[in-house]
């Protein structure tokens, strides 16, 4: 659409641009024809990058199909994939704006024992939209209708990456009969904006912005054409890297989830649950000193996050008096893409305590 209207402008610009200079005479006439081109050659420019960027859009749609199921949960789709046999059922939950994907060191490896289910929350991956807040409880409820409509039972081992953390404890707050064990990698903590560094929120309180510009590039195909603008991990399978590129780049879809994700998770008004009885619980933090500062906070407000959030992985492990931290040595905030070898054992050694 955007491409046609451009074009429609650069044909009236070219067939305009003769007579207004004949109307007008000398070098004002003369100024006005070479801008009256200029400006058509620079809509017709933007025209042709629009369409390429379409077409671009399109191929790296194409070039990535679902690797699972789509689930129809209400009017919209989740995206489930699931691998391996026998019970208890293990649930990945992903942390903010990632996909099933960024699971793709773990869920190969407990499927040799155990059947691992990974998706993809409304708006990320392959999955539709959600018309939804995107609270925790809310996204807690959209799981557990996604693996009632599979057919996949419970009980079940929910681990739970970042933003995954609040969501998995939701879930099991809700379904505690459904919830056999936890893993808890690096997460996050109901309302805990309010327990970081001032100047730690200021130095976040862009990112809302940035994802939204982000989202219009990529519906106008710009990220399309540059995709580099998104680098590939260089952690993860090269396929199951080319493959999260390719998503982020194809739409604005997962970006607006994102932010939605992210601003929704700051209103979040849903208290954390005061106990998880007592399950088998696994928190896995990461070592601030494998953590990157980032170049707008200064050094001393990055290690009293570093505190703050070392306290509040302590506070997870305490809802259950079955529960531990384990220090992700060398790891930072993506412990499973780190430290992949921790996150496996973890989940092991919760499977095992359920039997």
């Amino acid at each position: 659409m955007e491409a046609k209207l451009l074009a429609k402008l650069a044909r009236s610009a070219i067939t305009t641009a003769p007579v207004a200079g004949r109307r007008m005479s000398g070098w004002r006439g003369r100024a006005r024809t070479v801008g009256l081109w200029f400006l058509a050659l620079t809509v017709a420019a933007a025209s042709m990058t629009l369409a390429a960027g379409q077409v671009a859009k399109a191929r790296a749609r194409a070039q990535h199909r679902p690797l699972g199921e789509l689930v129809d949960i209400g009017g919209y789709r989740l995206h489930l994939y699931c691998q391996g046999s026998g019970g208890p059922t293990v649930i990945l939950e992903a942390g903010g704006g990632e996909t099933l994907l960024d699971w793709a060191l773990t869920q190969p490896e407990i499927a040799k024992q155990a059947r691992v289910c990974a998706y993809d929350r409304a708006g990320l991956g392959w999955s539709d939209p959600s018309p939804r807040p995107r609270t925790a409880a809310v996204m807690a409820e959209e799981l557990h209708t996604l693996l009632h409509r599979a057919g996949i039972e419970g009980p079940y081992v929910l681990v739970g990456h970042s933003l995954g953390g609040p969501i998995v404890r939701q879930f099991a707050l809700a379904h505690p009969q459904d919830v056999a064990g936890m893993v808890l990698v690096d997460s996050s903590t109901e309302q805990q904006s309010a327990r970081f560094p001032e100047a730690y929120r200021a130095a976040m309180a862009g990112m809302p912005r940035m994802l939204r510009l982000a989202s219009l590039a990529a519906d106008a195909g710009l990220l399309a054409l540059f995709p580099g603008v998104v680098p590939q991990s260089t952690q993860l399978p090269p396929d199951a890297a080319a493959t999260i590129q390719a998503l982020a780049i194809s739409s604005g879809k997962m970006l607006r989830a994102t932010r939605a994700e992210l601003m929704d998770a700051e209103a979040d008004p849903t208290p954390r649950p005061a106990t998880l009885g007592g399950m088998p619980l696994v928190v896995l933090r990461r070592d601030p000193n494998a953590v990157p500062v980032p170049s707008q906070i200064a050094p001393e407000v990055a290690q009293q996050f570093e505190v703050t959030w070392a306290q509040m992985q302590e506070e997870l492990a305490a809802l259950s008096p079955r529960g531990r931290v384990i220090l992700a040595e060398g790891s930072g905030h993506g412990v499973m893409l780190d430290r992949p070898d921790l996150v496996i054992r973890a989940i092991r050694d919760v499977l095992a305590a359920t039997m």
